[in-house]
Protein backbone atom coordinates (compact mmCIF):
# COMPACT_ATOMS: atom_id res chain seq x y z
CA UNK A 1 0.00 0.00 0.00
CA UNK A 2 1.05 3.58 -1.00
CA UNK A 3 0.01 6.90 1.10
CA UNK A 4 0.14 9.25 -1.44
CA UNK A 5 -2.87 12.23 -1.96
CA UNK A 6 -4.03 12.30 -5.21
CA UNK A 7 -5.76 15.73 -6.14
CA UNK A 8 -8.58 15.47 -9.25
CA UNK A 9 -9.60 19.23 -9.99
CA UNK A 10 -12.57 19.49 -11.93
CA UNK A 11 -13.07 22.81 -13.70
CA UNK A 12 -13.26 25.41 -10.32
CA UNK A 13 -13.30 28.63 -10.99
CA UNK A 14 -10.88 29.57 -8.35
CA UNK A 15 -6.87 28.76 -7.70
CA UNK A 16 -7.45 24.95 -7.04
CA UNK A 17 -5.15 24.15 -10.17
CA UNK A 18 -2.64 26.25 -9.63
CA UNK A 19 -2.66 25.22 -6.12
CA UNK A 20 -2.42 21.91 -6.61
CA UNK A 21 0.16 21.77 -8.88
CA UNK A 22 2.38 23.89 -6.77
CA UNK A 23 1.13 20.77 -3.96
CA UNK A 24 2.64 18.42 -6.45
CA UNK A 25 5.84 20.30 -7.00
CA UNK A 26 6.61 20.64 -3.37
CA UNK A 27 5.57 17.04 -2.13
CA UNK A 28 6.40 14.79 -5.14
CA UNK A 29 5.63 11.95 -5.35
CA UNK A 30 3.36 11.87 -2.44
CA UNK A 31 1.36 14.35 -4.28
CA UNK A 32 0.14 13.95 -7.83
CA UNK A 33 -2.50 16.29 -10.00
CA UNK A 34 -4.98 15.13 -12.29
CA UNK A 35 -7.65 17.02 -14.05
CA UNK A 36 -11.19 14.98 -14.49
CA UNK A 37 -13.00 13.77 -17.45
CA UNK A 38 -16.37 14.66 -17.70
CA UNK A 39 -18.23 16.85 -15.33
CA UNK A 40 -19.59 16.10 -11.36
CA UNK A 41 -18.06 14.54 -8.02
CA UNK A 42 -18.69 10.73 -9.93
CA UNK A 43 -16.41 11.36 -12.88
CA UNK A 44 -13.97 12.96 -10.83
CA UNK A 45 -14.03 9.82 -8.54
CA UNK A 46 -14.04 7.55 -11.78
CA UNK A 47 -11.11 9.55 -12.99
CA UNK A 48 -8.70 8.68 -9.87
CA UNK A 49 -9.12 4.91 -10.34
CA UNK A 50 -6.79 4.64 -12.69
CA UNK A 51 -4.52 6.67 -10.84
CA UNK A 52 -4.67 4.48 -7.21
CA UNK A 53 -1.85 2.52 -6.61
CA UNK A 54 -3.24 1.61 -2.94
CA UNK A 55 -5.48 -0.87 -1.40
CA UNK A 56 -7.63 2.26 0.22
CA UNK A 57 -9.24 4.83 -1.46
CA UNK A 58 -10.40 8.19 0.78
CA UNK A 59 -12.50 10.17 -0.51
CA UNK A 60 -12.16 13.76 1.02
CA UNK A 61 -14.34 16.44 0.40
CA UNK A 62 -12.90 20.03 0.77
CA UNK A 63 -16.55 21.26 1.73
CA UNK A 64 -16.23 21.64 5.77
CA UNK A 65 -18.82 19.55 6.79
CA UNK A 66 -16.67 17.32 7.91
CA UNK A 67 -13.92 18.05 10.34
CA UNK A 68 -10.41 17.61 9.75
CA UNK A 69 -10.02 15.44 12.42
CA UNK A 70 -12.92 13.43 12.00
CA UNK A 71 -11.63 12.55 8.24
CA UNK A 72 -8.57 11.52 9.95
CA UNK A 73 -10.63 8.98 12.12
CA UNK A 74 -12.32 8.00 9.00
CA UNK A 75 -8.97 6.92 7.37
CA UNK A 76 -7.84 5.44 10.44
CA UNK A 77 -10.88 3.08 10.69
CA UNK A 78 -10.74 2.04 7.51
CA UNK A 79 -7.00 1.30 7.69
CA UNK A 80 -7.77 -0.74 10.32
CA UNK A 81 -10.97 -2.77 8.97
CA UNK A 82 -10.41 -3.98 5.56
CA UNK A 83 -13.76 -5.11 3.33
CA UNK A 84 -15.66 -2.22 4.69
CA UNK A 85 -17.24 1.33 3.35
CA UNK A 86 -16.41 3.53 6.13
CA UNK A 87 -18.59 6.96 5.62
CA UNK A 88 -18.33 10.20 7.73
CA UNK A 89 -21.40 11.16 9.39
CA UNK A 90 -22.75 14.71 9.36
CA UNK A 91 -25.52 13.72 11.76
CA UNK A 92 -23.21 13.70 14.51
CA UNK A 93 -19.48 15.18 14.83
CA UNK A 94 -17.82 18.22 14.18
CA UNK A 95 -18.46 20.60 11.06
CA UNK A 96 -18.80 24.22 10.43
CA UNK A 97 -21.89 25.99 11.73
CA UNK A 98 -22.87 27.09 8.01
CA UNK A 99 -21.58 24.19 6.09
CA UNK A 100 -24.30 23.51 5.24
CA UNK A 101 -27.91 24.31 4.19
CA UNK A 102 -30.49 23.20 6.77
CA UNK A 103 -32.94 21.42 3.93
CA UNK A 104 -30.12 19.56 3.11
CA UNK A 105 -29.47 18.45 6.76
CA UNK A 106 -33.01 17.21 7.41
CA UNK A 107 -32.58 15.02 3.68
CA UNK A 108 -29.68 13.58 5.56
CA UNK A 109 -31.23 12.34 8.76
CA UNK A 110 -34.86 11.27 6.56
CA UNK A 111 -32.25 9.30 4.19
CA UNK A 112 -29.89 8.48 7.34
CA UNK A 113 -33.62 6.69 8.94
CA UNK A 114 -34.57 4.83 5.42
CA UNK A 115 -31.10 3.72 5.56
CA UNK A 116 -31.21 1.98 8.72
CA UNK A 117 -34.47 0.46 7.76
CA UNK A 118 -33.07 -1.35 4.89
CA UNK A 119 -29.74 -1.89 6.22
CA UNK A 120 -31.03 -2.75 9.86
CA UNK A 121 -28.25 -1.02 11.21
CA UNK A 122 -28.23 2.65 12.94
CA UNK A 123 -28.80 5.73 11.27
CA UNK A 124 -25.53 7.06 9.42
CA UNK A 125 -24.81 9.60 6.80
CA UNK A 126 -24.28 7.23 3.93
CA UNK A 127 -24.27 10.50 1.61
CA UNK A 128 -21.72 12.18 3.39
CA UNK A 129 -18.65 12.77 0.89
CA UNK A 130 -15.97 11.70 2.97
CA UNK A 131 -15.44 8.16 2.46
CA UNK A 132 -12.66 5.18 2.84
CA UNK A 133 -13.43 1.73 0.65
CA UNK A 134 -11.33 -0.93 -0.61
CA UNK A 135 -9.95 0.11 -4.00
CA UNK A 136 -11.59 -2.46 -6.21
CA UNK A 137 -14.38 -1.35 -5.72
CA UNK A 138 -14.54 1.42 -7.73
CA UNK A 139 -13.83 -1.56 -10.99
CA UNK A 140 -16.82 -3.21 -9.97
CA UNK A 141 -19.39 -0.46 -10.04
CA UNK A 142 -22.02 -1.25 -13.06
CA UNK A 143 -21.96 0.89 -16.03
CA UNK A 144 -25.90 1.52 -15.23
CA UNK A 145 -25.30 3.20 -11.79
CA UNK A 146 -22.62 5.14 -13.48
CA UNK A 147 -24.68 6.92 -15.80
CA UNK A 148 -27.48 7.84 -13.36
CA UNK A 149 -25.14 8.59 -9.89
CA UNK A 150 -24.17 12.55 -10.62
CA UNK A 151 -22.47 12.34 -6.97
CA UNK A 152 -21.46 8.70 -6.89
CA UNK A 153 -22.91 8.08 -3.27
CA UNK A 154 -25.55 5.77 -4.11
CA UNK A 155 -23.38 3.99 -6.80
CA UNK A 156 -20.27 3.08 -3.48
CA UNK A 157 -23.51 2.13 -1.91
CA UNK A 158 -24.91 -0.57 -3.81
CA UNK A 159 -22.02 -1.76 -5.36
CA UNK A 160 -20.75 -2.22 -1.46
CA UNK A 161 -23.84 -3.87 -1.02
CA UNK A 162 -23.52 -5.91 -3.91
CA UNK A 163 -19.74 -6.73 -2.69
CA UNK A 164 -21.47 -7.84 0.82
CA UNK A 165 -18.41 -4.80 2.13
CA UNK A 166 -19.58 -4.36 5.58
CA UNK A 167 -21.16 -0.48 5.57
CA UNK A 168 -19.76 1.68 9.26
CA UNK A 169 -19.63 5.39 10.16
Amino acid sequence: TTDSILIVEGGSKDETWELALDLQRRFNPKVRAIKQTGSGKFAAILTSKNFIDSDLTFIYDSDRTISVGDNLKILEKCKNESGTLITGNRLSGKRDQNSMKKLNLIGNYIFALLWSVISVSKPIDVLCGSKCFPSNLLNNIPQKLIRNDYYGDFSLLFTSLFMRLKIES
